[in-house]
């Protein structure tokens, strides 16, 4: 049970986080990763994109994305990174002005009930999303591959052919990620085997947190200095 879990966490010293907001989790891999230029400021260099071979792109400012038929994708090392069976990295997308800055999840129900996750935010999420009840202040799409590109389907198709399940939500099935190429595969499975589900719509707490070298290196953006 959720509760059972829940309750074990706490009992183990795992609390949820201090001064904590209330927001919901989604699934996402939706080859769009340049934020609005304005949303990545006060930081320190635009999240890096890839071409369609995954090769970062040396000024993906002037590289039209993907989606617009330009050449930008999400590089395939936006994955989620499991560190411990109940903590783990990754990247993610949000509404508002918030690219480049680090939140700390704590999963208040679902199978990740007790989890964290650290993400960084890489792309801008349309406020109230049409056809789909994302798009909340607190809500955040965890770049996940075949969990659904939203309405940037086009730069999926381009770079992979196809765009794995539906549009939101993704892939419906663990047995479903073996459609996906080889290097996407493990973060693919990330969703069963660390999450337990599909993670659309449970229950987080999150807080501004100080980002780890361990994303930074990987986006190439790091936000103005943290005032916790």
């Amino acid at each position: 049970m959720v509760t059972t879990n829940l309750l074990s966490t706490l009992a183990l010293g795992l609390p949820g986080l201090v001064l904590g907001l209330r927001g919901r989790t989604f699934t996402s891999w939706d080859w769009q990763v340049n934020p609005r230029e304005e949303a990545t400021f006060p930081s320190s260099g635009l999240v890096t994109s890839c071409n369609v071979n995954n090769q970062p792109l040396s000024n993906s400012r002037n590289v039209a994305s993907g989606c617009d038929n330009g050449g930008a994708y999400m590089c395939d090392t936006y994955l989620p990174i499991p560190i411990a069976d109940d903590f783990t990295y990754g990247f993610a997308v949000a509404p508002g002005y918030n690219c480049c800055k680090c939140y700390e999840l704590f999963w208040l129900n679902g199978y990740a009930a007790g989890k964290r996750m650290v993400v960084q935010v890489v792309n801008w999420m349309p406020d109230e999303e049409e056809g789909t009840d994302a798009g909340k202040p607190g809500d955040f799409a965890i770049l996940t591959p075949g969990g659904g590109s939203g309405p940037h389907s086009r730069g999926c198709t381009r770079q992979y052919g196809s765009t794995w399940g539906d549009d939101y939500g993704g892939v419906s099935s663990m047995t479903d990620c073996e459609q996906l190429p080889e290097n996407l595969q493990g973060g693919c499975y990330w969703r069963w085997n660390w999450a337990g589900g599909e993670i659309t719509g449970w229950d987080v707490e999150y807080k501004e947190v100080e980002c780890p070298a361990r994303l930074t290196d990987i986006s190439g953006c790091t936000p103005a200095p943290f005032q916790a």
